[in-house]
């Protein structure tokens, strides 16, 4: 028989993690947060991770608020719950309902960069390695035991977008084998040290704003980290410009180009490499 699991997560990152459970494990339920505006048009639509499991048939709830009356008994079933990105700290109560509690995943080398945004955080301080944590969930911010760990390289040209990609089906590859040997006591979980925590938090497109003037020194890495969300961005002539990968530029309303081209159209712009 096999064992039961309740699935928390909501964007494209937690989607393939997902369906490598379904390959070897009783998907119960999944849990994702409620529909949202979403592109230009802000039209309302599910998340990835609610769009696949209804795809896959699966059991979707998508609670604004987490409630102990509607969810204690979804999960009576449960042998153990997978989290990844779901976007809220999950309550006590409900991380005591599965048999064997509830893992969570997260991307980077606990207890380094715990919080919202460590893909960012790690290509923007210009580490050469990150990797997926896998840590028994509780109630605080990624200050869970470490049951599991493996390490991914960081090329010099990544981008945020890129590296969650690899991240995510690196931890696509393993999660099986870590619900199994965790579930059969396998791999013993051990305490972070706290001692070596630090933190990034959620990023906001004010973020991403520089004065052209007054270029940051790691703006390389910073356009790679800001992309594709918040991107980096000033203000010039009046209108936004964006500086992306590849030493490409995006003056509001227009389409991407080279620096070079962008300077030959306005030769007073003041970076001339980035």
């Amino acid at each position: 028989m096999k064992y039961t699991v309740a699935f928390f997560g909501t964007p494209h990152f937690s989607v393939p993690i997902l369906e490598s459970l379904t390959e070897e494990f009783d998907i119960k339920l999944v849990v994702s947060q409620p529909d949202k505006p979403v592109g230009k048009g802000r039209q309302v639509a599910p998340s990835a991770v609610s769009q696949k499991a209804q795809a896959l048939g699966l059991n979707v709830h998508t609670p604004s608020i987490l409630k102990k009356d509607t969810l204690t008994p979804l999960m009576q079933s449960i042998d153990i719950a997978v989290v990844v990105a779901y976007g809220k700290i999950l309550p006590q109560w409900l991380l005591d309902l599965p048999r064997f509690g509830a893992i969570n995943i997260h991307a980077s080398l606990l207890p380094k960069y715990r919080g919202a945004s460590p893909i960012s955080a790690s290509i923007l301080e210009g580490n050469a390695v990150t990797g997926i944590s896998y840590i028994v969930m509780n109630n605080k911010m990624d200050e869970g035991d470490i049951i599991f760990q493996s390490e991914l390289p960081i090329d010099p040209t990544e981008t945020s977008g890129s590296l969650a990609i690899k991240l995510s089906h690196s931890a696509s590859n393993d999660i099986n084998n870590v619900v199994y040997k965790y579930i059969s006591g396998e791999l013993v979980a051990s305490p972070q040290d706290e001692s070596k925590a630090t933190y990034c938090s959620v990023l906001s497109k004010e973020d991403g704003k520089i004065d052209f003037e007054q270029l940051p020194q790691n703006l390389d890495r910073m356009v790679r980290a800001y992309h594709p969300w918040p991107g980096v961005w000033g203000m010039y002539n009046g209108k936004r410009v964006k500086l992306l990968p590849g030493t490409q530029v995006q003056m509001e309303g227009k389409k991407a180009t080279s620096l070079a081209n962008f300077k030959n159209g306005y030769p007073d712009f003041p970076i001339d490499a980035f």
